[in-house]
């Protein structure tokens, strides 16, 4: 399992194990999350992966990296610039819509892609850079995107290079 490996080279704070209500926080998104991303927020909690990649958490302890708040404030950004005309490569309404998951200290915003997949454990990943209208996907969940870059399996283009000569990591807040 992807989570495990991921344990393995970036490791997780001891003791962590959040309980977190799932079903009050998937009712107020009105979708099922991936089981991965629920197995991440409990065993790492808040924090950074490389000082860079944080992941929305399911509390709103830090605002800017709450999953509802984020959810919400990320898909007004996406109607807003596609109503100035950019193009946004997937769908931004409805139920099968984009649904932002986390975000760089760049500013580049990290989303489920839920169009593809009635299951959230089929749910793949896409990037979006900050500072342009580029895009980036990866095929798989985000423990296995997160895993993927940090073993340097993967690059993405939209990241710093220098990111990947760091060692992996995870800093808890």
């Amino acid at each position: 399992m992807s989570v495990a490996e991921l344990s393995a080279i970036a490791p997780h704070p001891e003791g962590v194990r959040a309980s977190i209500q799932w079903d009050v926080v998937q009712a107020a998104l009105g979708t099922t999350l991936p089981d991965d991303y629920k197995e991440l927020a409990e065993l790492y909690g808040p924090g950074s992966f490389w000082g860079f990649i944080h992941l929305f958490q399911a509390d709103d302890k830090y605002p800017a990296l709450e999953l509802v708040g984020q959810a919400a404030v990320n898909l007004e950004g996406l109607t807003y610039l596609q109503s100035r005309g950019e193009v946004i490569p997937y769908r931004i309404e409805g139920s099968e819509s984009l649904l932002s998951c986390g975000r760089t200290d760049n500013g580049d915003v990290i989303y489920w892609v839920r169009e593809r997949s009635l299951s959230p454990d089929g749910w793949t990943i896409a990037i979006n850079a900050a500072r342009d209208d580029r895009w980036f996907e990866y095929s798989g969940g985000i423990a296995d995107f997160l895993l993927a870059i940090m073993a340097k399996i993967l690059s993405v283009p939209i990241f710093p290079s220098a990111l990947s000569r760091r060692a992996p990591s995870f800093q808890p807040y």
